[in-house]
């Protein structure tokens, strides 16, 4: 998912990234297809494993017929993913279950479940296997990729987001192109002076930043999966590369900042691509919350722009590289790059570094954000409503104030210290998890307690008493499979494709208790008759607000009739804030600690899983049987390869 409405921002912003939608086809070497959004987009019409299967296959062959590798193509399906998206995934995948249970008392529900499509669950594993198997057919002579040398399948077992495993076979078949991979299959990509282009087919707007902080590929090309009688809508990297310059110096030519494509990007064009990404981060994804301030994307991205152009800050830049020693125990102390097959290729290409803040520039971005927070919410006439994706903004004194009397960390001044330490911590272990595709700490979430100082104001009052910011690092492996299923799911549905779908799980049951010490909090929220009433009254109000919208927008009403809309949606806004409060009591004052990532540590829910699983739990369906079950282990991605190419030469 990513950013909020990322994607649509940068099409108004950078039109010329998106100049070449009159395609109907689109020839790469390197096609890297992210399966979970095509999964999900085929699952809404299948009523078996079977027809999806079969209406998976289908959308792969049309989206191979129109987006053709020559060289390699890697089908990427997510794996376990860091600690941090834990409760997000929960949620969405709880509200994905709702609507499911709902659709079949109505009688308009499939036979097939998209929520079956977790890391753990036994489809995947079927899955996977055919994914390996489409990809085996379509490699024989007159098939659609006998041109390609080889072809991937990163599977459910595969640590990593299926974007982020992109990312790194995208930087390995560079080095492989370059020649200084270390590993024996670099034959399969033959070395080339000619740059290769690269395509991501994936509807997730997080893919924009990853190519982006990256600088070492500039060929590369981001495609949401195309419907069957659509063109192309096809956003270049390199074109957005190049209309952030022209943003910096002036110029109204994009493509004239750079007219020799072929040399590398300088030092500071790449800093300028990390800042982008940082500033596009304060609108908050899916491991951080938005920065508390009232401002879009647009409008901070030009305060930056507007900061730079200041002879003060004209060699300066918010995100600075440090280099490290070049292994994977010095730069993350283990973390992503011990599960990562790729890892040696990409660290052949490139330096291991680290990334800092350049303080400065940040302090004076924040203050002109903060001036600008608090001149546009002096002059807006409708407060937000609804659920918001940022804290509220506090000023310093609010802040310490909330922070004594809930006494979570005492002084108001440690707190606020650790609380942006958290923060900007938090946004350099994104930025190092989309530089090279592995994260350097799966254990790492943003905590609660720090909502309150991703503040432009508590930042400005905190940052400088800091020492050296650094990313987040430790040696801590990701979820098992399994305990990824257990972790990600809600209870009923850990019942349902877990529990009771594999001879090996019924051990797992007690996991399921409203009185289990690890997931009982969890578990009662959301069994909770208080909280489904609550929300049910919130989501029929919600789609009443969002039929008043639609009428509104449909027609043009007089102007008596113009006031009595915008009361009648007014009264139904305040209705909904007041259904939204309620809730967040609710949960506040009795499911407090059912936050997944705050309540428990990611190895003692492996260490559960593991002894349930192995040990039976009481459940009888334990014991030596399940020692050798696949989702207690992790996989390396399939690689699949074109014999009478390589026999070939090519």
């Amino acid at each position: 998912m990513g950013i909020p409405k990322y994607a649509q921002w940068l099409q108004q912003r950078f039109p010329e990234a998106f100049n070449q939608k009159s395609k109907r086809t689109l020839t790469a070497e390197h096609v890297y297809v992210d399966c979970n959004s095509l999964m999900h987009e085929v699952g809404h019409h299948s009523n078996s494993n079977a027809q999806f299967i079969r209406s998976l296959f289908f959308k792969l062959d049309d989206l191979t017929s129109r987006i053709i590798p020559t060289e390699s193509i890697c089908l990427c399906v997510d794996g376990p993913a860091p600690w941090a998206k834990v409760t997000e995934q929960r949620k969405r995948r709880r509200s994905k279950a709702s609507k499911e249970k709902k659709k079949a008392k109505q009688g308009s529900g499939t036979g097939f479940s998209a929520t079956m499509l977790t890391p753990g669950c036994p489809f995947m594993e079927t899955l996977n296997e055919e994914l390996v198997k489409w990809c085996q057919q379509r490699l024989a002579p007159g098939r659609s990729l006998e041109c390609c040398a080889c072809a991937v399948v990163s599977g459910p077992r595969v640590v990593g987001e299926g974007e982020h495993k992109m990312l790194s076979f995208m930087l390995a078949n560079e080095a492989r192109r370059r020649g200084v991979s270390r590993n024996n299959e670099s034959a399969e990509v033959p070395q080339s002076d000619e740059p290769h282009s690269h395509v991501f087919v994936s509807g997730d707007a997080d893919l924009f930043l990853l190519s982006l902080v990256q600088g070492l590929v500039q060929r590369v090309m981001v495609v949401p999966p195309p419907k069957s009688k659509e063109n192309l809508t096809i956003w270049s990297t390199e074109a957005l590369g190049d209309a952030l310059v022209a943003c910096y110096s002036g110029s109204c030519q994009p493509a004239a900042v750079r007219p020799d494509k072929s040399l590398p990007l300088t030092d500071q064009m790449k800093a300028l691509r990390r800042d982008f990404c940082l500033v596009s981060l304060f609108s908050g994804n899916d491991y951080l919350p938005a920065l508390a301030n009232a401002l879009p994307p647009k409008q901070i991205w030009d305060a930056y722009i507007d900061q730079r152009r200041d002879p003060k800050f004209k060699n300066s830049c918010l995100v600075a590289l440090e280099a490290v020693q070049n292994s994977p125990e010095h730069c993350h102390d283990g973390g992503g790059a011990l599960y990562n097959a790729a890892h040696d290729d990409v660290m052949s290409l490139e330096p291991a570094v680290t990334f800092t803040l350049g303080m400065p520039l940040l302090m004076a971005l924040m203050t002109r954000v903060m001036k600008n927070s608090r001149s546009r919410s002096r002059t807006a006439s409708v407060p937000p409503v609804g659920p918001t994706l940022s804290p509220p903004m506090m000023t310093v004194t609010q802040l310490e104030a909330s922070l004594e009397e809930s006494g979570t960390l005492g002084n108001g001044l440690v707190g606020g210290e650790e609380g942006v330490r958290d923060y900007l911590g938090g946004l350099l272990w994104v930025l190092e998890t989309y530089h090279l595709g592995y994260c350097p700490d799966f254990a790492y979430h943003f905590p609660k307690r720090s909502l309150a100082c991703a503040n432009p104001e508590v930042i400005l009052e905190y940052a400088p008493l800091l020492t050296q910011v650094r990313s987040p690092r430790s040696s801590s492996p990701p979820l098992l499979p399994l305990s990824c299923g257990v972790a990600v799911l809600p209870a009923d549905a850990v019942a349902r494709y877990l529990v009771r779908a594999h001879p090996g799980y019924p051990g797992l049951a007690p996991l399921l208790e409203d009185n289990h010490p690890l997931l009982g909090s969890v578990n009662r929220l959301e069994r909770c008759v208080v909280c489904q009433a609550i929300v049910k009254d919130l989501s029929a109000l919600q789609k009443n607000l969002a039929a008043v919208r639609a009428a509104q927008r449909a027609s043009s009403p007089a102007a008596g009739q113009l006031k009595e809309a915008s009361a009648s949606e007014g009264k139904l806004r305040a209705q909904v804030q007041t259904a939204q409060n309620k809730l967040n009591a609710h949960r506040a004052s009795v499911h407090e600690d059912a936050d997944l990532c705050e309540a428990v540590k990611p190895h003692e829910l492996d260490q559960e899983v593991v002894r349930l699983v192995r040990g039976g739990g009481g459940g009888g369906g334990g014991g030596a049987a399940n020692r050798m079950i696949p989702a207690l282990q992790f996989a390396t991605s399939t690689r699949i390869q074109n014999n009478r190419r390589v026999a070939q030469g090519g």
